[in-house]
């Protein structure tokens, strides 16, 4: 440690330079520092450690440094952490304290990033590996990104908290976490429960006889009459079909058999019970004790000789002056019900929307849109029946079909526990490699709430994590290495990591655009972007006139090209109107 003023290093002895770690053949990188009280004074001072740990291979650590701060007032009952005015910092570098925050399965060769929660937790981000010389290229060891927190700084490490032990801002303490501490971010993945319904075949078998329209509101049953364009009477029985005449298509008329055209009939009910024709169905017929409907049709001379017909004139028949009025029960020698039918949609396959695939993922909406929907596709959501009961925590996210259950009632269970539906917004859910189940995001927040930060291991084999992370609106940018493993070859590929800063999981919605694939079988959300060939330099944040609250995250590949994209970050990164009141 050096004093800036003079450049003379701050020793601990006679010709060391105040602090040692307690690894031999160790280096450190870069340091770190936070003002976590935001009063120009340094809290901490995080700093990551690779050593040689032969015959093992390399290894790291994350050291702390910490710049005790004491109350000065008589009451320290309600003084906060950090309060200059009621308290003082030991400027004495001599009283300043380092030990092992962290012990790391990996060597650690970049300088940390902070930043503070929501429960104003002190954060530490960083990444392990090595590309420091041609050993390091064919390495394939595993590496790892992390993001801890500082326990120095973590209310559940005080007495009362969750932890009950006494680490909580005691400058006479000091905790190392190890992975064993941390919440497994390997494990989970944010989804989009997506998936297709085959609509049933229609069922028209419960329809009152007469009902016309569409029955059930979806196409499944359409009923109606199928009226004839004529009507023929004969003179001579069989005149009509002597004649040749097709019944109900032609007019015609040689005086044994006669056919005019015929008129849609009009439908009526006559209540015999008061309110009894309320609930009788449009075109039903039917003459009973409560009520009687009937089909009828009226013929004027001249315009306007039936005005002032009721129903109740018309019933049996009606003739006066120029109008006359039937009462139809039959047409053609045959009854009207024989007029009478129900088409019922046929079921839906949605195996034959695309042809020759099936329906592709992300293709929402109704496939057949003039065919009534016989094939739906879209993202699910299912809701208990009972807020908090568990009733959907058994939901088979890795399911395409089968999500409004049985009756296509979207009962998942078919006990009304669980309703599942179409929704037009994809609804996340955190599933594990080991269970087909899914969880909110929300509980997957609290889990990793309960640990003192999280790791991630790194995907491919050779893949490390060189450079500084960077954050934004509750994203941690990593970029990643994968260097050619042959000692004469030369490049490499780099990725970009988007991680939730609380969970080390993809966020809740895509952070990279599309960033969202399929993964065995699922509509899984991209915690990782492939940036393509050579080593990726740390990533610079442009915060400008992007449209939705998006940011642009820039890299230098060590090819020279230089790549942008769009990232969406968690949080509104942007100032604006709060509140307006108006006097």
């Amino acid at each position: 440690m050096l004093d800036l003023a003079t450049g003379a290093p701050f020793k601990n002895g006679t010709d060391d330079w105040l602090f040692e770690a307690s690894e031999s053949y160790a280096f450190m990188a870069g340091p770190a520092s936070m003002d976590k009280s935001l009063n120009y004074n340094v809290d901490a001072v995080y700093i990551g450690e690779t050593y040689d740990d032969s015959p093992h291979g390399w290894k790291g650590a994350m050291y702390k440094v910490l710049v005790p701060w004491s109350c000065t007032a008589s009451d320290c009952t309600n003084v906060q952490y950090g309060d200059i005015v009621n308290g003082e910092y030991d400027n004495d570098p001599s009283t300043w304290t380092m030990s092992k925050l962290f012990e790391s399965p990996a060597p650690i060769t970049t300088s940390p990033s902070l930043s503070v929660d929501f429960q104003n937790n002190a954060w530490i981000y960083f990444g392990t590996g090595r590309y420091l010389s041609t050993d390091d290229k064919t390495t394939t060891d595993t590496q790892y990104l992390f993001g801890i927190k500082d326990p120095f700084f973590n209310r559940e490490h005080s007495l009362t908290g969750d932890f009950a032990d006494n680490y909580y801002q005691n400058n006479s303490s000091s905790l190392t976490l190890a992975t064993t501490d941390l919440f497994d971010s390997d494990i989970y993945k944010v989804i989009y429960p997506w998936g297709t319904q085959d609509t049933p075949q229609g069922d028209c078998s419960a329809v009152p006889t007469g009902q016309t329209g569409d029955i059930t509101g979806d196409g499944s049953c359409v009923c109606d009459y199928d009226w004839p364009l004529s009507s023929c009477t004969e003179v001579t029985a069989g005149s009509c079909a002597s004649a040749g005449v097709v019944m109900g298509d032609e007019v015609y008329d040689d005086g044994d058999c006669v056919c005019i055209l015929f008129s849609t009939p009009e439908w009526g009910c006559l209540e015999k019970v008061a309110g009894s024709c309320d609930s009788v169905p449009v075109a039903v017929i039917d003459d009973n004790a409560n009520y009687h409907s009937f089909f009828y049709q009226c013929h004027e001379d001249t315009q306007g000789d039936c005005l002032g017909i009721t129903l109740a004139d018309i019933e049996g028949g009606y003739t006066s002056g120029g109008c006359t009025c039937t009462e139809i029960t039959s047409l053609n020698g045959n009854t009207v019900d024989s007029y009478y039918s129900c088409t019922e949609r046929s079921a839906g396959v949605c195996a034959n929307v695309v042809t020759p695939a099936a329906v592709d993922y992300g293709d929402e909406g109704d496939f057949f849109d003039t065919d009534d929907g016989l094939c739906r596709a879209g993202y699910w959501a299912c809701t208990e029946s009972t807020a908090g009961s568990g009733a959907c925590d058994t939901v088979d996210y890795t399911l395409t079909t089968g999500f409004l259950g049985a009756n296509d009632d979207g009962d998942y269970f078919g006990d009304g526990s669980c309703i599942c539906s179409f929704v037009d917004d994809p609804v996340p859910v955190v599933k594990t490699t080991t269970s087909n189940y899914g969880q909110s995001f929300a509980d997957i927040i609290d889990l990793a709430r309960a640990e003192d930060g999280w790791m991630r291991t790194l995907m491919d084999p050779g893949e490390r994590s060189v450079t500084k992370p960077a954050l934004l609106g509750g994203i941690t940018l990593f970029t990643t290495y994968v260097p050619e493993t042959e000692i004469c070859s030369f490049g490499g590929f780099s990725y970009l990591y988007g991680l939730y800063f609380e969970t080390g999981t993809a966020y809740s919605s895509n952070v990279f655009d599309p960033g969202i694939n399929v993964q065995n079988g699922v509509l899984t959300i991209d915690e990782r972007y492939y940036l393509g060939y050579g080593m990726a330099s740390s990533v610079g944040i442009h915060v400008g006139k992007q449209e939705g609250g998006k940011a642009k995250a820039f890299t230098q590949q060590s090819t020279g090209l230089i790549r942008d994209l769009l990232i969406d970050p968690a949080f509104n990164i942007r100032s604006g109107l709060r509140y307006w009141k108006e006097n």
